[in-house]
């Protein structure tokens, strides 16, 4: 392993770990917040470190079709996306929520194909494939009763994400902390004006829980989202987007511990399952991928 796969691994991991228990904080945030207030609170927490960071190392926002990718990276991730999802997330359970997360990697894998960026590989699909499977598993699906809008809403959110991810490998060069700046930027504008368009309650959380998830959400997300981008910088939209797939399992691990939840033999075989598709679709590579692919468009 050379020293950029080994930092594009790390950042991969490290985006999961603390992803994993993001899902755990936005429950407890919207058990008393709503949910794009919550949303909200979040990604301006998040921006103004990021906006900070950026202050701190003199780096320079991009410019031109740059900043434009970038701001529209935002909208649709941070912005839509998030809504979307955290929408969602009031309504379907997160179990059966994690399963249409889990398409996120196809999605992408479609996406980057109609953008030329990549083509369709038996390894790809058979990697996104398993880890659906093994979600679905996990989460031990029971398909009545799913409520179509939420289920809807959680759809195009993944389809938002996956696009935003094919949009940032169309970037030549990919500076983390300046895309998220003008990204999370771009994004907290809009759900600020959702939050009034919506109605959603404006308010401060009381509980000291609601604070601690609400600070580790927006610690999270700077954290996530500049490894997320790291790990773009050196594998594919496809490849990168399998990060999704690694979170529901280690949110049902830090739920088990944090909510006392007890799991049964169905999450051992599916979190199996999703460690083989994550393997198969991204960490498994062959030799000959080291070097870069530059995208010109």
């Amino acid at each position: 392993m050379d020293k950029r796969d080994r930092t594009a691994l790390t950042a991969f991991i490290g985006s999961a770990v603390v992803g994993g228990g993001m899902a755990v904080a936005i429950k407890f945030a919207v058990s008393e917040l709503d949910p794009i207030w919550a949303a909200t609170l979040r990604f301006t927490g998040a921006t103004a470190i990021m906006l900070a960071i950026l202050a701190v190392r003199g780096e320079k926002l991009p410019r031109g079709r740059a900043f434009w990718i970038s701001a529209l990276y935002g909208l649709l991730s941070f912005g839509i996306g998030f809504a979307l999802g955290f929408y969602a997330l009031t309504e379907l359970n997160p179990g059966f929520a994690s399963v249409i997360l889990a398409t996120i990697p196809l999605f992408t894998l479609l996406l980057a194909v109609a953008h030329r960026q990549e083509k369709i590989t038996a390894k790809a699909l058979a990697g996104s494939g398993v880890a659906i499977a093994g979600i679905a598993v996990m989460a031990g699906m029971s398909l009545d009763e799913i409520p179509t809008v939420p289920l809807l809403a959680l759809i195009g959110g993944s389809i938002c994400l996956a696009e935003s991810g094919v949009l940032i490998k169309s970037l030549p060069d990919i500076h983390p902390v300046a895309v998220n700046a003008v990204g999370l930027t771009v994004g907290t504008a809009f759900l600020v004006g959702l939050t009034f368009v919506v109605g959603d309650e404006v308010t401060l959380p009381t509980g000291s829980d609601t604070w601690v998830a609400l600070v580790y959400m927006v610690v999270g997300t700077v954290i996530i989202f500049t490894a997320y981008l790291t790990v773009l910088e050196y594998w594919s939209a496809s490849r990168a987007s399998y990060i999704v797939l690694l979170m529901p399992p280690i949110a049902v691990l830090t739920s088990v511990w944090l909510l006392d939840e007890t799991v049964g033999v169905p999450f051992f075989i599916g979190a199996v399952l999703v460690l083989a598709g994550v393997w198969i679709g991204a960490i498994k590579h062959h030799r000959h991928h080291h070097h870069h692919h530059h995208v010109h468009a």
